[in-house]
């Protein structure tokens, strides 16, 4: 056993065999050397270097070696007895029934020395970690080689269990920092055309667990330049690896955290005496603050069943309810001590937080963060403690599996709150505080959560009340909720039927999980548009390819038969307040177009169809590179120039499911709806032909390219890099001073590489009108002619947010994630003042 390691030792370091000989693959040594040495799998100073030793019994015979590794020197020329604190290895202990004196002494020392040396003559120091199992038997010896050597350790006595072991340190293995993130800001409640420059971060850490560790932390945004400050007033970004860096302090962390996903944060202040609410739906009290919806012991709502517990091995109700309300029942920090504080929260993947100032201050505001263990909390923008949270009855029963984390071994993802959240205000002077008669809503979809989405009302920030609890049984056909609520105003008819504030969400009909399979497909879920009420709940209108729907669009060869995951894009064409024009999108590549006659009755409030088929829609038999989705909302601009204007309609395609698939040939495309005002007809719209690809001028290659009026527009070929490489738009894009601003991510290539992320991000920004570059960004001299390389700029990571603008005093700026000051943007619009004299 001994042996064993040491020769792992050798291989890692390049020195030359000792006891490998036998059955060695020749290609594990360097060629043509004598004696024969091995050829280190260390290349490079960023690696993660690990040892899994496994065993079925005692070390044997393993005597001889333990006067070799005492006299070790590590490659910085540091020796056995300074790494590991002796020149000799401690004897060791063995439970009765093992043989003794066989050797092993010196194998948890070996670890030490591997782990806390440095072993190879690469910049910097790179270390080996240690693990070990065992197979049928419990050592010591093997716990404390793991532990000294930076490892785990794992007992094992079947083919299951084994499997459970090495997955794990697998994920150990792959276990990084890397975060996914999109910063929010909140507007100025006194001049709502500024933001403010507090940036807060929804930051994740990937694991093989059902435990996701996330955290909200708050950073500013200081200067033009786009420069993030921690708490310390340095810049909390590393150039190096544009991660938060090693030093920096986020601004409600008493230390420095750094880039680590649990530290600091609100995740770290969450206070003990905790607020979690629920919503009971056998007792069905609006009021979260009830006790009847109180996540405590006292309440006998919540029994063994919502929380799903009672099977063998299983915590207690009471256990799991303490663990909900935030004490570390399952001993999570490992101190064995359980009622202390758990300071934790799960992963925010998908979900990106909202801010509501109340007023009348900046400060008096509150920050609204969902996670995928179920939570909704509710985060004081100053001291980022979490004032309350709201844990819906769906969740409940997923919380022994989170108790559980640390217990049973590799977990499966497990989705809670994943979808964004949205805020409709209905205000009555716009004075920036929320008074008398003004109101606040929030409302939660929650993507691979499931198809519930809740409608709450949070107006009085301390007292959170649910205004409806919707699901596929009220919304015929409905999908998981992939889709936003996007708040509107729209009468339908006299408006009898709806809320005095004619408020009201429309919801894509979300995905249908048919469409996890590559191939394209059609669906029978998730294929609709609803508009709700905001307040009741109420379905005031639906569109779908299903029959019994409101209004059904199944026009031959571009029927609604394709799920929308995408977000609808509601606007207000003519200022009246109400909304009179959609645009969304679906998974077989077309893009929808609807026109809002307010004030007509739900038969015939909307008219619709497809203005464009990109994708697999439209195409006879589809190939895989036919097959391109769209799951974001459009992003839809008023596009003028001296001689016409049109609506552009910004979208770009991709897998967000799979982001490492490369078989679909993506692009980003820039539609011109000319009918930019006056509203269609069914029989026009049913009349239409619509966009595709060849009918867009393609200026992948031409960087000079005009596209004229009347036009359909223009396309950007997703083939940076050289050729179709897996290259896609995974977020919305965003237009503005008449540039489009798209982020894009084309996943990484095998192989060891040192950069700290998975893929390469790019953000294009090109003309709205030619999709030409608009500035030198390829680092070439300022006066050369523009390249395609300058319609981008480009960085490793995970695949990217969309483009945020920020208007502070400072100024204008852009962030993408912790990307920020890629832009320079002209300075604000100066009011000015003046007159005309008329002269006789």
């Amino acid at each position: 056993l001994e042996e064993s390691l040491y020769e792992g030792y050798l291989y890692m370091t390049g020195k030359n065999v000792n006891y490998g000989i036998n059955g060695a693959d020749p290609a594990a040594f360097v060629a043509g050397s004598n004696p024969l040495r091995y050829d280190s799998p260390m290349d490079l100073e960023c690696q993660k270097n690990h040892i899994v030793l496994m065993t079925d019994g005692e070390p044997r015979n393993d005597q001889g070696v333990a006067a070799l590794i005492p006299g070790l020197v590590d490659a910085a020329g540091s020796s056995f007895a300074t790494l590991t604190g002796s020149a000799t290895c401690d004897a060791e202990v063995y439970p009765p029934g093992f043989v003794t004196g066989q050797g092993g002494d010196c194998l948890d020392e070996l670890a030490e020395f591997m782990y806390d040396g440095d072993m190879s003559p690469l910049t910097g120091q790179q270390n080996i970690t240690t693990h070990t199992v065992g197979f049928w038997v419990d050592l010591p010896n093997l716990q404390q080689t793991a532990q000294r050597g930076g490892g785990q350790y794992y007992t094992a006595d079947d083919t299951a269990s084994l499997t459970t072991a090495l997955m794990n340190i697998i994920t150990s293995v792959l276990d990084t920092q890397t975060t996914f993130i999109a910063p929010t800001v909140s507007v100025n409640s006194f001049n709502q055309t500024r933001n403010l420059d507090d940036l807060y971060f929804s930051v994740f850490r990937p694991t093989g667990k059902t435990h996701w560790p996330g955290n909200l932390k708050k950073y500013e945004l200081r200067g033009s330049d786009g420069t993030i400050i921690d708490a310390l007033g340095n810049p909390a970004i590393d150039a190096a690896t544009g991660f938060f860096a090693a030093t920096a302090r986020s601004k409600w962390s008493p230390t420095v955290d750094g880039e680590q996903v649990g530290a600091g944060g609100a995740a770290n202040l969450i206070p003990a005496a905790r607020k979690v609410y629920t919503y009971v739906t056998t007792t069905a009290n609006p009021d979260l603050t009830s006790p009847l919806n109180a996540v405590a012991i006292a309440n006998a709502a919540i029994d063994n069943t919502l929380l799903n517990v009672g099977n063998p091995g299983d915590p207690t109700r009471d256990q799991v309810i303490q663990f909900i309300n935030g004490l570390d029942m399952a001993d999570i920090d490992g101190d064995s001590i359980v009622a202390e504080p758990r300071y934790q929260m799960g992963d925010p993947l998908h979900a990106q937080p909202v801010s509501v100032v109340y007023g009348p201050t900046n400060d008096d505001a509150r920050i609204y963060f969902a996670t995928n263990d179920g939570y909704l909390h509710s985060i004081d923008v100053v001291s980022g403690i979490e004032q309350w949270a709201f844990l819906p009855e769906e969740f409940l029963d997923n919380q022994v599996d989170f108790y559980l984390d640390g217990q049973v071994g590799v977990g499966s993802k497990v989705y809670g709150i994943d979808g964004n959240l949205r805020v409709q205000m209905v205000t009555v002077n716009n004075d920036g505080v929320i008074g008398a008669g003004e109101k606040v809503f929030l409302f939660l979809t929650m993507r691979r959560g499931g198809d519930v989405m809740y409608g709450l009302d949070i107006t009085n920030r301390n007292s959170p009340r649910v205004m409806w609890r919707l699901d596929a049984s009220d919304l015929p056909g409905l999908g998981q909720g992939f889709s936003s609520a996007m708040p509107a105003r729209v009468l339908v008819g006299t408006g009898a039927g709806q809320n005095a504030d004619r408020t009201v969400v429309v919801i894509g009909g979300g995905y249908d999980t048919t469409q996890d399979t590559y191939t394209a497909n059609t669906d029978t879920i998730g294929n609709s548009i609803y508009i709700v009420d905001s307040q009741s709940g109420a379905l005031l209108w639906h569109g779908s390819g299903n029959a019994g729907a409101t209004k059904v669009f199944a026009t031959a060869g571009k029927a609604m038969n394709y799920s929308i995951p995408a977000d609808v894009r509601v606007i207000d064409l003519n200022g009246d307040k109400l909304a009179d024009r959609m645009y969304t999108a679906d998974m077989g590549g077309q893009v929808w177009r609807f026109d809002i006659l307010n004030g007509q009755p739900a038969a015939s409030l909307v008219n619709g169809g497809v203005i464009a088929q990109l994708g697999a829609a439209g195409v006879a038999v589809p190939t895989l590179a036919d097959t391109r989705r769209f799951y974001y909302a459009p992003d839809v601009a008023l596009a003028t120039t001296n001689q016409y204007s049109y609506l552009h309609i910004g979208i770009g395609s991709g897998y967000r499911e799979h982001p490492n698939e490369g078989d679909n040939h993506n692009a980003f495309y820039a539609l011109r709806d000319y009918k930019t005002f006056a509203p269609m007809t069914q029989a026009e719209y049913d009349a239409y032909t619509p966009i595709r690809p060849t009918d867009l001028v393609d200026v992948t290659a031409d960087v000079t390219a005009n596209v004229p009026q009347g036009s359909p527009g223009w396309r950007l070929d997703l083939v940076g890099g050289g050729g179709w490489n897996g290259e896609k738009v995974l977020a919305e894009t965003r237009t503005f001073n008449n540039q489009v601003y798209v982020t894009t991510f084309r996943p990484g290539t095998s192989g060891v590489t040192c950069h700290p992320a998975l893929g390469t991000n790019r953000q294009y920004v090109m003309s709205l009108f030619t999709g030409r570059p608009v500035n030198n960004r390829d680092g070439s001299v300022a006066t050369d002619p523009l390249s395609v390389a300058d319609r981008y700029d480009e960085w490793f990571g995970a695949p990217p947010p969309e483009t945020v603008f920020i208007f502070t005093d400072d100024g204008i700026n852009s962030c993408v994630g912790v990307e920020c000051g890629l832009e320079n943007f002209p300075p604000f619009p100066i009011r000015t003042f003046w007159t005309q004299e008329s002269i006789e």
